[in-house]
């Protein structure tokens, strides 16, 4: 069994997210919910930690895009297991 405290800590390290989410605004996360579509959330992908918001959801996947177009990468989907939790504040 794996256990995952109800609450986690990240700053931002790119600007995918912007003009909500900065370079270096630090957020929380609520790891013990599902998220669910319009959600912005914190996975761990390639060995990072990255800040998405989700688009789709199926059959186990999440469709995850940066709000801006302009600096982010293309969209791309992931395993609801690699998503360690909804961001619930910025501060």
């Amino acid at each position: 069994m794996i256990f995952k405290f109800p609450i986690s800590r990240f700053i931002i390290r790119d600007r995918s997210m912007e003009p909500y989410f900065h370079e270096g605004d630090h957020v929380l996360t609520f790891n013990w919910k599902k998220p669910t579509v319009g959600d912005v959330i914190v996975f761990r992908h390639d060995g990072l930690y990255l800040v998405k918001r989700i688009k789709k959801v199926s059959a186990g996947k999440y469709y995850v895009e940066g709000d801006n177009r302009a600096l982010s990468s293309k969209g791309m989907w992931m395993n609801k297991g690699e998503v360690t939790g909804k961001v619930i504040l910025k501060y």
